[in-house]
């Protein structure tokens, strides 16, 4: 049968009395250990471990003193006793070992508390086996769990409390907390005790054990012990509080003296800590560079030296002053608040904490600005002399015009190879182009007081020099100067003429020394009455070879065509590179223009023969617009623009191709300029706006949405389709700002339409090719109906199958696929028109096929047009993608679509394309028209009006 126990509420209080002191006074030892050294901290961690481990150890005994159970003794285990002592103090000293090991953090606190949470579940456990009674003793499952849980739970937390801050009040709350882990770690434990009672233990075969008086001394023993290493604790605290307050006081004496001496020093002093942080300076220091006190400390040294300087200081001076621990002479520059650089030497030392590591840095400048200044000063003026006496390639001279003797200084021999000298041997070596030039020379000196000239010396050995001559007049038979050699600086000139006037790759001339000769060649001509003939030249493949080969096949392949362009024309002739890959000729022979056709004709078999380059073969072809003077135009701009414009038109009709200049090609070409600029006015003035055209649900009669298209509201010309200004979608810039301006708008109407309560389906948009060379494409749209609060399920993306072609498939895969994550649905337009392969339909992400209008038209009277529609209605149906007619115009279309299995139609049969300030009206009177059998034919006449 089971005996139940009960507790001394007196012994239970006493119990958590001393659990909560013992706490107390090892989490106050305990917090000692991280600032002790040696035995010290070995002494703080012992004592700590035996207060807590003692106090648990009590805590459980006493709590088992007070629990009593009628007529049944209760004995402990001798071996089992003293273990259950041992282990807490051994655990717990672990416990405060590992806390105190390293920095305090949350996983260290954690580990700690859960190595002496287990060493309180450990005694108690441990004590329990050790009673000596006449009954057996089991445990609930549930009250152990939930005793180990409180230990672990209660001990961390206090061991978080002791250690995370140290005021009195933490500490008080963590001994708290320890001691409701110990004693409600017991009562948890001993509420799932269960005691059956059964024969007494025969005493000659009971173990030596501790009856409860002896237990109870024990237990006083360790509870007194407890209160000792408290006082124990409590006198040195006291002891060690007055030697620290004698040892501050001797150091604030010391510091202060240290402080009025390090002040009263003539010598700028500075102290830094570790990180070069200045900690002290002396009032000298302050003097030189102007700052008051609290405007230096805790500042960086590096705030006061220059940017070379604390380079200088970071790569090697700190680095060595750390080795060798002494620093001697080390030149600083140092800033002024006033913002004046000094220059100063600076000498330190390292001195070094009780640990040997490196703790501050005293040292002392001294300011050598002005004995720098004049070391400069002298310096400069000594290379100012040398540079004028003995600079290479220069000398000065006098002539005397009575004997026409010209005394030079001596290094005229290392220029020149002659020394002082009459006029004559000097001037016979001028070059004879220059002479006359030279021979001028005086007359211009006595005319205006002095004079420069530039000509060509010949030395003996047959090099050419290029001198300059800068000379005044010094009296009425005397003239000084100076000669120097500007042979490298002609050279040079020459090189930069070069290089701004010629391609670096190719060599050929570039644009502007193409324009040159282009203008020179227009005005002999006119002036001539001969022609010019002017070749525009552009490489179709170019971008291929870069893409496929690297450019270092793209470099090899314009040099190639520079070669033999130039090979094709005479020397007379201009070929240049203008661009890129565009090359122009000028030819200046008296060529008609049939003749200058005809060699762009011979050009173009040229460029089109493939060469090796990195054992791969390099085909390339070429475009070519060709115009002529006097055929066309005599001004150089309007003659380049002729060209221009024929080329657009060879490639425009399909490149590898020559065209001649036409008046008609410029008109049309100024047509498409006009309409862009007409266009960007339009978008700009909001005139290009969305019109909507709904789609029928052929077995419903539904309308399940609309297409947006876009329309231009003309001043003059009233409602244009695309028909009219579709070529500028060709333009990239003009086709992204339509759209962005039309989706704009769409997502406007559709949220009016949806607060008015109209079921919309999907609202679809159209975007071109190039608009999916934008990356931000998909974020952009999505962002915009989200802003706009327009459910992305209400917005369908078409495209047509051209987006699905070129090297950027992957690029456009990636947008769809954005698209298709923002829950908008892609429908694929005019398809069966394009050139783009079935296996794009699994390749890309579309939910709806469109079939192109050009076969519905003849639906009901070609039977291919039919077996098409069909094969892309069946289709669809095996993809499980929907499928809308376009172009529906007849009742019949309709019919037989919907016997095709077609779902949805549009088309001029249902509504033409409306303002959409006339869809709630069409949405609104559709609903009442859709109850009638007859709505497919209603809906027909009623939008044929």
């Amino acid at each position: 049968m089971s005996a139940i126990g009960s507790h001394d509420p007196v012994l239970v209080a006493l119990s958590i009395l001393i659990a909560t002191v013992a706490s107390y006074t090892a989490l106050d030892l305990a917090g000692r250990i991280q600032a002790a050294q040696g035995w010290a901290k070995h002494a703080w961690l012992t004592t700590a471990a035996l207060a807590m481990g003692g106090g648990i150890w009590s805590m459980h005994f006493v709590a088992m003193l007070a629990f009593s159970m009628p007529d049944m003794p209760v004995d402990y285990d001798l071996s089992l006793t003293a273990l259950s002592f041992a282990l807490p103090i051994l655990v717990t000293g672990v416990g405060f070992y590992t806390v105190n090991r390293t920095a305090v953090g949350f996983k260290r606190l954690s580990v700690s508390g859960l190595v002496m949470g287990l060493g309180i579940v450990g005694m108690h456990y441990t004590g329990m086996a050790a009673m000596r009674m006449a009954a057996d003793l089991h445990y609930e499952s549930l009250w152990v769990a939930l005793s180990i849980l409180i230990a672990i739970g209660a001990s961390t937390i206090a061991v978080w409390l002791a250690f995370r801050k140290v005021d009195p009040r933490q500490k008080l709350l963590a001994s708290v907390a320890m001691g409701l882990a110990t004693s409600g770690m017991h009562y948890a434990a001993m509420q799932g005790a269960i005691f059956t009672a059964h024969a007494p233990v025969h005493e000659a075969h009971a173990h030596a054990s501790l009856n409860q008086t002896t237990l109870a001394l024990a237990v006083s023993a360790t509870t007194f012990l407890i209160l000792l290493l408290a006082l124990i604790a409590a006198m040195f605290d006291r002891r060690f509080a007055h030697m620290a307050e004698r040892e501050a006081t001797a150091l604030r004496a010391s510091e202060e003296r240290f402080r009025t001496l390090y002040n009263k020093t003539p010598l700028p002093l500075h102290a830094l800590n570790s990180e070069g942080i200045i900690e002290y300076v002396s009032d000298a220091w302050l003097d030189l560079l102007g700052y008051c006190r609290d405007e230096v400390i805790g500042r960086p040294i590096t705030d006061f030296m220059t940017e070379d300087s604390v380079r200088q200081r970071s790569e090697s001076v700190w680095s060595n002053l750390f080795k060798t621990g002494v620093a001697k002479d080390i030149e600083y520059r140092l800033v002024t608040k006033e913002g004046r650089i000094l220059d100063v030497l600076m000498s330190g030392r390292v001195e070094q904490n009780a640990r040997g590591r490196f703790s501050h840095v005293f040292g002392g400048v001294i300011d050598v600005t002005a004995r720098k200044q004049a070391a400069e000063a002298l310096q400069a003026s000594e290379e100012r002399l040398r540079l004028a006496l003995h600079a290479g390639r220069m000398f000065a001279w006098e002539h005397d015009l009575t004997t026409d003797f010209i005394t030079r200084s001596q290094n005229s021999v290392e220029l020149l190879g002659i020394g002082s000298g009459p006029l004559p041997d000097f001037l016979e070596r001028v070059h004879p182009d220059d002479q006359p030039l030279r021979e001028r020379f005086l007359h211009h000196i006595y005319a205006n007081g002095s004079d420069t000239n530039e000509f060509r010396y010949l030395l003996p050995d047959g090099k050419v020099l290029w001198l300059g001559s800068r000379a005044e007049k010094a009296g009425p038979t005397r003239v000084v100067g100076v000669t120097f050699d500007i042979t490298d600086r002609k050279a040079a000139e020459q090189e930069v003429w070069r290089v701004a006037n010629h391609d670096v790759l190719t060599g050929l001339p570039n644009r502007a020394l193409f324009q040159d000769r282009l203008e020179q060649a227009l005005a002999d001509a006119e002036q001539n009455g001969t022609s010019v003939s002017l070749l525009l030249i552009d490489l179709d493949d170019f971008k291929d070879v870069n893409d496929t080969l690297g450019h270092d096949a793209g470099d090899a392949l314009l040099k190639e065509m520079a070669t033999r362009l130039s090979a094709a024309v005479q020397a007379c002739d201009t070929v240049a590179r203008v661009g890129g890959d565009e090359f122009a000729i000028v030819l200046v022979q008296p060529l008609t223009l049939d003749r200058a056709t005809s060699l762009a004709e011979t050009l173009i078999a040229k460029l089109r023969q493939p060469f090796a380059y990195a054992e791969r073969t390099v085909v390339s072809r070429a475009s070519i617009g060709v115009a002529a003077f006097p055929d066309h135009d005599a001004n150089p701009a309007e003659l380049m623009k002729d060209a221009d414009i024929a080329l657009y038109r060879a490639k425009a009709q399909g490149r590898n191709r020559v065209v001649t200049y036409s008046s008609v090609l410029r008109t049309a070409t100024e047509a498409r300029v006009t309409l862009g600029r007409d266009v960007r006015e339009a978008i700009s003035n909001d005139q290009i706006v969305p019109f909507y055209q709904p789609k029928v649900c052929l077995t419903s009669g539904r309308i399940i949405g609309l297409e947006a298209l876009a329309r231009w509201q003309h001043p003059s010309k009233g409602v244009l389709t695309p028909g009219f200004f579709g070529a500028v979608f060709d333009d990239p810039e003009i086709a992204q700002a339509i759209s962005e301006s039309l989706i704009s708008q769409v997502a406007s109407d559709m949220r009016e339409w949806l607060d008015q309560g109209f079921d919309l389906g999907r609202v679809a948009v159209n975007l071109s090719s190039a608009q999916f060379n934008q990356s931000e494409l998909a974020d952009d749209i999505l962002g915009l109906l989200e802003r706009s609060n327009v459910p992305p399920e209400h917005f369908e993306i078409e495209v047509t199958e051209t987006v699905f072609l070129g090297k950027s498939a992957d690029y456009v895969a990636a947008i769809l696929g954005q698209f298709r994550q923002g829950k908008l649905q892609i429908a694929l337009d005019d398809f069966g028109t394009g050139y783009a392969s079935l296996t794009h339909l699994k390749q890309f992400p579309v939910d709806h096929l469109k079939v192109d209008q050009s076969f519905v038209r003849n639906l009901e009277h070609d039977p291919d047009d039919e077996a098409i529609v069909a094969a892309v209605i069946g289709l669809g149906r095996s993809l499980k993608l929907q499928v809308t007619a376009e172009g529906v115009e007849t009742p019949g279309q309709a019919k037989r679509l919907r016997e095709l299995g077609c779902h949805n139609a549009q088309g001029y049969l249902y509504a033409r394309p409306m303002a959409a300030s006339q869809v709630p009206d069409l949405l609104s009177t559709w609903v009442d028209r859709t109850k009638s059998d007859r709505r497919i034919n209603l809906v027909g006449n009623i939008k044929t009006h």
